[in-house]
């Protein structure tokens, strides 16, 4: 095999090591192997130089990528240590976790915070970047100042405070009474917890738009493409000038609701046992806020053809 043919290969390549001569043919062409990390003469086969660094060779990091869904984010190190010397080890692991806690208390909860955030999005059928971005903020609470953002309330009133605002920010929002029934806690105090937070954290989020919530309320009532499509256009149509005084000021989920109602209303695939009362039931609104901001719609559908 010659030289060009080896570097066709992607293989080898023509080398000049100071102008060497193989010692046995006296041939100057001398080939780099780097598959195999060789020097060889392409006349006789002499290998001249073997197990060869290739100093360009891309580094690659080994391990996992570095989580906040992790307490020390998956950087900590694992000793293997042998079986005499692992009993005096765990001692000494104990007794720097208790230190911690002692003088730093931000940290004492950290785990089951994070603990609590990964069962509350597996319920929710939540992302991994939704929960690593809780993760984070949790873990601002609790050391942005000394004892923590939200001092004083628990860890599920704080966790679901904060899978509600990171929910809104990334556009699949959920609303209170989701939380509620994956917590247990009242509605009224989760709001409280949103609002605290966003104040002392100085979090601005921008407000929810009713479209958001069409695709969480279809998937739970096993609603078609086209009816969340139609639900969609209504809404659309609404805002598409501004002038309806009478949505501003409203909840959102009541919108969404509504148009999602008057689609299902217009639609032939509408069965029986798809009712109004399944709507209220999911989106936590009442039948009145319901029929009220239906009636709004249709007068401005009205009025747009």
């Amino acid at each position: 095999m010659t030289a060009k043919n080896v570097c066709s290969l992607n293989l080898c390549v023509d080398v000049d090591l100071d102008k060497k001569i193989c010692p046995e043919c006296k041939s100057k062409h001398i080939i780099k192997n780097k598959k195999r990390g060789e020097l060889f003469c392409e006349e006789c086969g002499l290998v001249l130089k073997d197990e060869i660094i290739d100093s360009a060779a891309r580094q690659f990091a080994v391990g996992p990528p570095t989580t906040s869904m992790i307490f020390d984010k998956g950087l900590s190190t694992i000793i293997y240590l042998p079986l005499e010397k692992r009993t005096r080890f765990h001692k000494l692991k104990k007794l720097d976790d208790r230190i911690r806690k002692t003088y730093k208390p931000e940290y004492g909860n950290l785990g089951f915070g994070i603990a609590e955030i990964k069962r509350m999005a597996s319920i929710l059928g939540l992302k991994d970047n939704i929960k690593e971005r809780a993760a984070l903020l949790y873990k601002m609470t609790k050391t942005r100042q000394p004892g923590g953002v939200l001092r004083g309330y628990k860890t599920e009133v704080i966790v679901s405070a904060i899978i509600y605002i990171v929910c809104k920010e990334y556009g699949t929002p959920r609303t209170l009474n989701e939380m509620a029934s994956v917590t247990g806690i009242k509605t009224k105090m989760i709001g409280k917890i949103v609002n605290l937070f966003l104040k002392r954290m100085e979090f601005k989020l921008s407000p929810t738009l009713p479209h958001e919530y069409l695709p969480g309320f279809c998937s739970k009532l096993d609603f078609s493409q086209e009816i969340q499509s139609r639900a969609m256009k209504i809404i659309e149509e609404s805002q598409k000038t501004g002038r309806i005084d009478d949505l501003i000021g409203r909840n959102p989920i009541g919108v969404a609701a509504a148009a999602l109602w008057l689609a299902l209303c217009n639609s032939p695939d509408k069965r029986k046992d798809q009712t109004q009362r399944q709507i209220v039931r999911v989106s936590g609104v009442s039948d009145v806020t319901v029929r009220k901001i239906t009636k709004i719609l249709k007068k401005y559908l009205h009025e747009q053809k």
